[in-house]
């Protein structure tokens, strides 16, 4: 946020902190879109209200509350290099509480065919021109949210939440043609 570095912009998500400075910055790519509220971004030293990790800004993330109605949501997307992405979420109230429980899935294979690279030397060129597979490029992401309320008295509310994620990574392979030259 204007010049500062991840390590500057504290980051909330329901009032908790997932930036610190034993943790450093944060993954946003980790953080589940369909469960987001709001996002509220402050800019400048921040720190009066959320502490002293606040030097240049703050990114405040809200998920969604837990309503009086029962609801339910699927969201299925299909893409290239074998891609899905779902996302599930239900509200349940009961009589003195309330239940909001959601789930995303995100996979890709993200193999694909390229042309390799070549090169011209002394106006000869040598190499390019195969097909490869670019492999181990798979990406694989689950998050869920829980959130919770119980009502004892009109002045008195329990609110329970917690918020999963987990995200598995490769990283691609290079190009193995050696022979440009």
């Amino acid at each position: 946020i204007r010049g500062s570095s991840a390590d500057q912009v504290a980051v909330f998500i329901d009032g908790i902190p997932i930036t610190t400075a034993h943790t450093g910055s944060a993954d946003f790519t980790t953080i589940p879109t369909a469960n987001i509220e709001t996002i509220e971004v402050i800019r400048g030293g921040a720190s009066a209200r959320f502490g002293t990790d606040a030097i240049g800004g703050v990114v405040n993330i809200t998920t969604k509350k837990s309503t009086d109605h029962l609801t339910g949501e699927a969201r299925i997307t299909a893409g290239s290099f074998t891609t899905f992405k779902t996302s599930l979420a239900t509200n349940i109230p009961f009589k003195k509480a309330k239940l909001l429980m959601a789930h995303n899935h995100f996979s890709t294979a993200g193999d694909y065919a390229f042309i390799s690279a070549g090169t011209n030397f002394g106006g000869v060129r040598r190499g390019g021109g195969g097909i490869f597979d670019r492999q181990h490029n798979t990406s694989v992401s689950e998050n869920g949210l829980v959130k919770g309320e119980i009502h004892f008295s009109p002045r008195v509310t329990l609110h329970l939440s917690n918020n999963v994620y987990w995200d598995d990574r490769h990283i691609a392979g290079l190009e193995e043609e050696t022979t440009l030259l």
